[in-house]
């Protein structure tokens, strides 16, 4: 009796496996690189990521766009899609310089900056603290489809 019912628990644990959500290993893997959100590089002064919702409806989206076709019609959609925060100009409209020094001014306060290449990591440090990371939403931009239309077929 408790060899049959062991045989049986092991059956229903097996059966359940885990709490893991299925979706998660069904979206497609160039989706999966492709809403990935990276870090916010300074030097390119884009501090927002794209919130978790976000990377969600890019996978949605993205596999909306490949399902049902060939690999290589797939891949050609998604060559050159991008999925990242919009542009944040630091310098262009954050830069007040007067009388040799320079102040950059964010949401979260200013700070003196030099002129010189000197303070890189200072300035950088400057930076992540008067523009803070927010979670923003996002949307993938992909390549116009008549550029695949050799490989994806007519697209009239």
């Amino acid at each position: 009796m408790k060899l049959r019912a062991a045989a049986l628990l092991a059956l229903l644990c097996f059966a359940c496996k885990d709490d893991e959500d299925p979706a998660e290993d069904s979206v497609d893997p160039r989706c999966k690189t492709l809403c990935t959100v990276q870090e916010p590089a300074v030097s390119f002064g884009q501090f927002d990521v794209c919130s978790p919702a976000s990377v969600e409806q890019c996978e949605r989206d993205c596999a909306m766009r490949v399902a049902d076709v060939s690999t290589s019609c797939g891949s050609c959609q998604l060559e050159k899609a991008s999925f990242e925060a919009p542009y944040i100009d630091i310098y262009g409209q954050h830069l007040v310089c007067e009388d040799g020094g320079c102040v950059i001014e964010g949401p979260k306060g200013s700070c003196p900056v030099s002129n010189n290449n000197g303070v890189g990591m200072a300035k950088e440090e400057c930076l992540r603290q008067i523009f803070p990371s927010n979670e923003v939403e996002c949307a993938p931009s992909y390549r116009d489809i008549t550029e695949c239309s050799a490989l994806c077929g007519s697209t009239s």
